[in-house]
Protein backbone atom coordinates (compact mmCIF):
# COMPACT_ATOMS: atom_id res chain seq x y z
CA UNK A 1 0.00 0.00 0.00
CA UNK A 2 1.59 3.35 -1.05
CA UNK A 3 1.38 6.25 1.03
CA UNK A 4 -1.08 8.62 -0.56
CA UNK A 5 0.63 11.82 0.94
CA UNK A 6 2.06 14.53 -0.95
CA UNK A 7 5.45 15.71 -0.62
CA UNK A 8 6.15 18.51 1.20
CA UNK A 9 7.13 21.28 -1.38
CA UNK A 10 10.47 22.46 -1.08
CA UNK A 11 11.85 25.08 0.96
CA UNK A 12 12.85 28.48 -1.22
CA UNK A 13 16.37 28.92 -1.92
CA UNK A 14 17.51 31.91 0.69
CA UNK A 15 18.65 34.62 -1.83
CA UNK A 16 21.54 36.44 -2.44
CA UNK A 17 22.56 38.88 0.13
CA UNK A 18 23.39 42.51 -1.89
CA UNK A 19 26.25 44.43 -1.68
CA UNK A 20 25.82 46.85 0.84
CA UNK A 21 25.43 50.31 -0.23
CA UNK A 22 28.23 52.48 -0.56
CA UNK A 23 25.97 55.44 1.62
CA UNK A 24 24.68 52.86 4.17
CA UNK A 25 27.32 53.55 6.64
CA UNK A 26 28.47 56.72 8.24
CA UNK A 27 32.04 56.21 6.64
CA UNK A 28 30.23 56.24 3.19
CA UNK A 29 28.41 59.32 3.69
CA UNK A 30 31.34 61.00 4.83
CA UNK A 31 33.70 60.32 1.86
CA UNK A 32 30.87 61.35 -0.12
CA UNK A 33 30.38 64.42 1.64
CA UNK A 34 34.85 64.88 0.97
CA UNK A 35 33.69 64.34 -2.74
CA UNK A 36 31.18 67.05 -2.47
CA UNK A 37 33.30 69.03 -1.27
CA UNK A 38 36.57 68.31 -3.51
CA UNK A 39 33.48 68.83 -6.57
CA UNK A 40 32.63 72.36 -4.82
CA UNK A 41 35.85 73.57 -4.71
CA UNK A 42 37.08 72.85 -8.25
CA UNK A 43 34.08 74.72 -9.37
CA UNK A 44 34.86 77.68 -7.68
CA UNK A 45 38.30 77.36 -8.68
CA UNK A 46 36.98 77.50 -12.55
CA UNK A 47 34.79 80.35 -11.59
CA UNK A 48 37.43 82.22 -10.36
CA UNK A 49 39.85 81.37 -13.57
CA UNK A 50 37.34 82.87 -15.60
CA UNK A 51 37.66 86.17 -13.84
CA UNK A 52 40.84 86.39 -12.85
CA UNK A 53 42.98 83.63 -14.00
CA UNK A 54 46.11 84.73 -12.10
CA UNK A 55 44.27 84.30 -9.04
CA UNK A 56 43.19 80.33 -9.71
CA UNK A 57 46.61 79.58 -10.57
CA UNK A 58 48.13 80.84 -7.46
CA UNK A 59 45.44 79.32 -5.47
CA UNK A 60 45.67 75.84 -6.97
CA UNK A 61 49.47 76.06 -6.07
CA UNK A 62 48.43 76.95 -2.69
CA UNK A 63 46.25 74.11 -2.99
CA UNK A 64 48.93 71.72 -4.09
CA UNK A 65 51.65 73.47 -1.37
CA UNK A 66 49.00 72.66 1.51
CA UNK A 67 48.41 68.96 0.31
CA UNK A 68 51.85 67.83 -0.52
CA UNK A 69 54.08 69.55 2.64
CA UNK A 70 51.33 70.74 4.84
CA UNK A 71 49.26 73.67 6.38
CA UNK A 72 52.30 75.94 7.25
CA UNK A 73 53.46 75.17 4.22
CA UNK A 74 50.35 76.03 1.81
CA UNK A 75 49.76 79.31 4.18
CA UNK A 76 52.99 80.42 3.83
CA UNK A 77 52.96 80.11 0.08
CA UNK A 78 49.57 81.91 -0.07
CA UNK A 79 51.02 84.89 1.45
CA UNK A 80 54.29 84.81 -0.55
CA UNK A 81 52.08 84.96 -3.49
CA UNK A 82 50.37 87.82 -2.45
CA UNK A 83 47.10 86.61 -1.77
CA UNK A 84 45.41 87.73 1.50
CA UNK A 85 43.16 86.70 4.04
CA UNK A 86 40.66 86.76 2.27
CA UNK A 87 41.70 83.31 -0.07
CA UNK A 88 44.44 82.05 1.99
CA UNK A 89 42.63 81.23 5.05
CA UNK A 90 39.01 79.82 3.21
CA UNK A 91 40.65 77.95 0.74
CA UNK A 92 43.10 76.34 3.72
CA UNK A 93 40.29 75.61 5.23
CA UNK A 94 38.19 73.47 2.87
CA UNK A 95 41.41 71.78 1.93
CA UNK A 96 41.73 70.64 5.80
CA UNK A 97 38.26 69.42 5.57
CA UNK A 98 38.24 67.71 2.31
CA UNK A 99 41.15 65.87 3.50
CA UNK A 100 39.56 65.01 6.92
CA UNK A 101 36.21 63.88 5.33
CA UNK A 102 38.35 61.32 2.46
CA UNK A 103 41.07 60.16 4.36
CA UNK A 104 39.14 59.20 7.67
CA UNK A 105 36.60 57.05 5.55
CA UNK A 106 39.80 55.38 3.88
CA UNK A 107 41.53 54.75 6.80
CA UNK A 108 38.82 52.95 9.41
CA UNK A 109 36.74 50.84 6.91
CA UNK A 110 38.90 49.21 4.75
CA UNK A 111 38.23 51.17 1.61
CA UNK A 112 41.96 51.73 1.33
CA UNK A 113 43.46 48.13 0.07
CA UNK A 114 44.24 49.17 -3.26
CA UNK A 115 45.73 51.91 -2.28
CA UNK A 116 48.52 50.14 -0.01
CA UNK A 117 49.69 48.15 -2.78
CA UNK A 118 51.25 52.04 -3.89
CA UNK A 119 54.67 51.86 -1.19
CA UNK A 120 53.85 56.28 -0.69
CA UNK A 121 50.04 55.69 0.00
CA UNK A 122 51.13 52.44 2.48
CA UNK A 123 53.75 54.55 4.44
CA UNK A 124 51.49 57.28 5.00
CA UNK A 125 48.70 55.16 5.98
CA UNK A 126 51.09 53.43 8.81
CA UNK A 127 53.14 56.03 9.49
CA UNK A 128 49.24 57.53 10.74
CA UNK A 129 48.38 54.40 12.14
CA UNK A 130 51.30 54.56 14.40
CA UNK A 131 50.75 58.08 15.83
CA UNK A 132 47.31 57.26 16.23
CA UNK A 133 48.38 54.20 18.70
CA UNK A 134 50.52 56.53 20.23
CA UNK A 135 48.58 59.52 21.47
CA UNK A 136 45.81 57.18 21.89
CA UNK A 137 46.28 56.91 25.53
CA UNK A 138 46.97 60.39 26.40
CA UNK A 139 43.59 62.03 24.68
CA UNK A 140 41.58 59.32 26.37
CA UNK A 141 41.61 61.08 29.59
CA UNK A 142 40.38 63.81 27.71
CA UNK A 143 37.73 62.57 24.91
CA UNK A 144 36.69 65.11 22.38
CA UNK A 145 38.65 67.97 24.09
CA UNK A 146 41.22 66.22 23.69
CA UNK A 147 40.86 65.61 20.04
CA UNK A 148 40.34 69.49 19.87
CA UNK A 149 43.93 70.10 21.41
CA UNK A 150 45.38 67.31 19.24
CA UNK A 151 44.55 69.16 16.09
CA UNK A 152 45.24 72.50 17.50
CA UNK A 153 48.87 71.27 18.85
CA UNK A 154 51.48 72.55 16.32
CA UNK A 155 53.58 69.52 15.48
CA UNK A 156 54.46 67.05 13.12
CA UNK A 157 51.59 64.42 12.49
CA UNK A 158 49.23 65.84 14.91
CA UNK A 159 46.53 66.97 12.63
CA UNK A 160 43.38 66.40 11.76
CA UNK A 161 43.09 63.30 10.03
CA UNK A 162 45.25 61.67 13.13
CA UNK A 163 42.71 63.21 15.22
CA UNK A 164 39.75 61.45 13.62
CA UNK A 165 41.99 58.07 13.58
CA UNK A 166 42.07 58.06 17.34
CA UNK A 167 38.57 59.11 18.11
CA UNK A 168 38.20 55.82 16.22
CA UNK A 169 40.20 54.02 17.99
CA UNK A 170 38.48 55.32 21.19
CA UNK A 171 35.13 54.59 20.21
CA UNK A 172 33.54 57.61 20.01
CA UNK A 173 30.78 57.89 17.18
CA UNK A 174 31.71 59.12 13.71
CA UNK A 175 29.26 62.00 13.93
CA UNK A 176 31.24 63.10 17.15
CA UNK A 177 34.31 62.78 15.57
CA UNK A 178 33.92 65.00 13.00
CA UNK A 179 31.92 67.32 15.13
CA UNK A 180 34.87 67.97 16.94
CA UNK A 181 38.02 68.06 14.29
CA UNK A 182 36.24 69.89 11.75
CA UNK A 183 35.83 72.80 13.64
CA UNK A 184 39.05 72.75 15.27
CA UNK A 185 41.13 71.89 11.86
CA UNK A 186 39.40 75.43 10.67
CA UNK A 187 40.14 77.18 14.02
CA UNK A 188 43.70 75.91 13.57
CA UNK A 189 44.25 77.32 10.08
CA UNK A 190 43.18 80.65 11.61
CA UNK A 191 45.80 79.76 14.25
CA UNK A 192 48.58 79.28 12.12
CA UNK A 193 47.22 81.98 9.46
CA UNK A 194 47.82 85.05 11.79
CA UNK A 195 50.73 84.56 12.88
CA UNK A 196 52.02 83.38 9.89
CA UNK A 197 51.00 86.51 7.90
CA UNK A 198 53.00 88.55 10.48
CA UNK A 199 56.16 86.63 10.11
CA UNK A 200 56.08 86.90 6.33
CA UNK A 201 55.08 90.96 6.80
CA UNK A 202 57.99 91.39 8.82
CA UNK A 203 60.30 89.09 6.28
CA UNK A 204 59.31 91.19 3.36
CA UNK A 205 60.09 94.88 5.40
CA UNK A 206 63.75 93.42 5.58
CA UNK A 207 63.86 91.39 2.39
CA UNK A 208 61.92 90.65 -0.59
CA UNK A 209 63.34 87.07 -1.33
CA UNK A 210 62.64 86.34 2.33
CA UNK A 211 59.57 84.92 2.39
CA UNK A 212 60.27 82.78 -0.58
CA UNK A 213 63.68 81.41 1.60
CA UNK A 214 60.87 80.95 4.50
CA UNK A 215 58.86 78.71 2.21
CA UNK A 216 61.87 76.68 0.98
CA UNK A 217 62.59 76.47 4.90
CA UNK A 218 59.06 74.95 5.55
CA UNK A 219 59.51 72.74 2.90
CA UNK A 220 62.80 71.26 3.78
CA UNK A 221 61.34 70.66 7.00
CA UNK A 222 58.32 68.99 6.08
CA UNK A 223 60.00 66.49 3.61
CA UNK A 224 62.85 65.96 6.17
CA UNK A 225 60.79 64.91 8.86
CA UNK A 226 59.58 61.42 7.26
CA UNK A 227 63.06 60.71 6.32
CA UNK A 228 64.10 61.22 9.76
CA UNK A 229 61.86 59.08 11.24
CA UNK A 230 62.42 56.26 8.37
CA UNK A 231 65.78 56.60 9.17
CA UNK A 232 65.50 56.12 12.73
CA UNK A 233 62.97 53.10 12.48
CA UNK A 234 65.27 51.25 10.08
CA UNK A 235 68.24 52.05 12.52
CA UNK A 236 66.47 50.41 15.37
CA UNK A 237 65.08 47.97 13.14
CA UNK A 238 68.82 47.02 12.72
CA UNK A 239 70.26 43.67 14.77
CA UNK A 240 73.07 44.72 16.99
CA UNK A 241 76.61 44.03 15.56
CA UNK A 242 77.92 40.69 16.89
CA UNK A 243 80.72 41.13 19.68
Amino acid sequence: MTDSTPDAPPEPSPEPSSPPRPLSSAEGRTFAAGLGVVVAGLIALTAVWFVNPDDAHLAGAMVMAHLMFGRAAGITFGYTAGLGHAVVIPVNIVVECALVLLAYPLLVAGWSRAATRLRPFQAMMEGTTRMAERYRGQIRRYGVVGLIAFVLIPFWMTGPVVACLIGHLLGLRTWVILAAVLPAAALGVVAWALPLKLFHDKLQDMHDMAPVVLVVVIVLIAVAGPLIRRASRSASRRPPPES
